[in-house]
């Protein structure tokens, strides 16, 4: 093929496929030969199989090998986009080099990038693992205040790095805001996340209160396991947040936990008086 090149008038677009696919494969060393003989030729891969390159480098955890291929791109003026500049991000964290990792923040705004979740995400995930959560709290709100959308990541990251540390409240406070966010946790992170927020009370002596349950209701699949757990600790939740949840568990059709729900009310004397004229309540009678 690079005999043939000139002769037959080829395109950099077979090289380019070439060295993407041995990046898919993860086969570094065909991979680098195939750049250097690009170079050699005098044209360089898409920023696109660039990035498949450095991706699979990181997935086998060769962080320093994706930050010296990064510097030969530069050299060579590949530029880069969002997505490469992350992984240089998540590179320098996991070597811990978080000075690094803000650097490179820093120059993806100077380049004229927006950054993207992601981007926040990978800055908070090595603060977090490095214990520095004022900072990853700093980097959230700089999130929101940039109109950056967080997601379950984001909040899953910054409650096990709170409850890790033992601030109990700070947790507290990183659910509210989930909930308040519209960012709902999918079934792992929030069986895990609960499950370690009411164990880290535990431990350090500390009983919740009915609005440190009330924070963990961010979808109502859990909804009656945690109100089990209040009920089992003589906690009563207040009447708004158990009209939310019956109504919430209604609406989704889930009538076995909202019978559920509502056998332990009644038996309790916590009916809100708002059930009289709920459509939910009548749902579940009809049902």
């Amino acid at each position: 093929m690079l005999h043939s090149y000139r002769l037959c008038d080829s395109s950099p677009c077979v090289f380019d496929s070439v060295f993407k696919t041995f990046a898919h494969m993860k086969k570094f060393r065909d991979a680098t030969d195939t750049f250097c003989r690009m170079k050699d030729y005098g044209f360089f891969p898409t920023i696109e199989s660039c990035n498949a390159y450095m991706s699979s480098l990181l997935d086998l955890h060769r962080m320093n090998i994706t930050l010296a291929f990064y510097r030969e791109m530069r050299r060579h003026t590949i530029l880069p986009n969002v997505y490469t500049l992350n992984m240089v991000m998540r590179a320098y964290s996991k070597l811990g080099k978080l000075e690094k990792a803000l650097e490179t923040f820093r120059e993806m705004e100077s380049m004229g990038f927006r950054p993207n979740t992601a981007s926040y995400n990978t800055l908070i995930a090595g603060h977090c693992s490095k214990g520095l959560l004022s900072f990853a709290i700093k980097l959230k709100n700089s999130m929101e205040r940039s109109g950056v959308q967080q997601d379950v990541v984001t909040s899953n990251m910054l409650i096990h790095g709170v409850c890790k540390e033992g601030k109990l409240h700070e947790a507290n406070r990183v659910f509210i805001e989930m909930k308040a966010a519209n960012v709902t946790p999918n079934i792992e992170g929030k069986t895990k996340n609960t499950a370690y927020l009411v164990k880290e009370l535990d431990k350090h002596n500390l009983v919740p209160n009915a609005s440190t349950f009330s924070a963990l209701f961010v979808d109502f699949d859990g909804a009656v396991q945690v109100l089990k757990e209040m009920f089992e600790r003589s906690m009563a939740p207040n009447s708004s947040t158990l009209s939310e949840i019956y109504n919430g568990l209604c609406q989704c059709v889930k009538i076995q936990e909202a019978n559920i729900l509502c056998s332990e009310m009644e038996a309790r004397d916590l009916m809100p008086a708002s059930f009289g004229k709920s459509k939910a309540r009548d749902l579940i009678f009809k049902s």
